[in-house]
C-alpha cells in the first residue's frame, strides 16, 4: 500500500497493485453498494477504497455483472 499511496503523490505515474489471484470473483450491484456505504461509513478510507477498485479492474479473476457495475467501480 505505501508505494500505492507515494505513486498517488505524482501525477502521471504509476501506482503498483499486487494481487494474489487464487480464487474468482464476481462483483455485482450488491457488491458495490457495499463498497461504498464502506467508505461513506469511514470504514476505508479514499485510497482504499481506489486501491480496492484498481485492484478488482486490473485482475483476470475477476468478473462483472455488468459493465456498468465495471463502468461504476472505474469511477472510485
Amino acid at each position: 500500500m505505501a508505494e500505492y499511496l507515494y505513486g498517488r503523490e505524482e501525477r502521471g505515474r504509476s501506482r503498483p497493485v499486487y494481487l494474489d489471484e487464487d480464487s474468482d470473483l464476481c462483483i455485482g450491484e450488491r457488491e458495490l453498494i457495499v463498497l461504498c456505504e464502506a467508505y461513506l461509513k469511514g470504514f476505508l478510507n479514499e485510497p482504499e477504497i481506489n486501491y480496492i477498485a484498481d485492484a478488482t479492474l486490473v485482475s483476470n479473476r475477476v468478473v462483472f455483472e455488468s459493465e456498468s457495475v465495471s463502468d461504476r467501480l472505474g469511477f472510485l
